[in-house]
């Protein structure tokens, strides 16, 4: 079971699309500065293994391989934030990949 540290609000990722690994990143970059208290969850599947390997390095990345990830598909939302808010003991956010944040949102979520 993952854990969470205290303080960390967990962020659900999934993509499957390599042409979007880019868009990940910004989006871990741009989370790095504007809300330095966000644990991406990332559930991956079809990326280059290079991209695999910069998002591990990421300090607010947790890289989630089971099986989940196998199944794939536009709606497999639902059950990856089941997954996340049974392990959960805080709520858990969703972010598509295609997010940049150029300042911080927490104030208004």
């Amino acid at each position: 079971m993952q854990r969470t540290p205290a303080g960390k609000t967990p962020v659900c990722l999934y993509e499957d699309r390599e042409e979007c690994a880019i868009g990940l990143k910004l989006l871990v970059l741009s989370a790095e500065v504007h809300e330095p208290d966000w644990e991406f969850h990332a559930f991956l599947r079809n990326l280059p293994q290079t991209d695999l390997d910069w998002l591990a390095r990421r300090r607010n990345v947790v890289l989630r391989n089971d099986e989940f990830v196998s199944q794939g598909g536009w709606n497999i939302k639902p059950s990856l934030l089941l997954r996340l808010l049974s392990e959960s003991k805080s709520p858990v956010m969703w972010c598509d990949s295609d997010i940049i944040l150029a300042s911080p949102i927490s104030p208004a979520i």
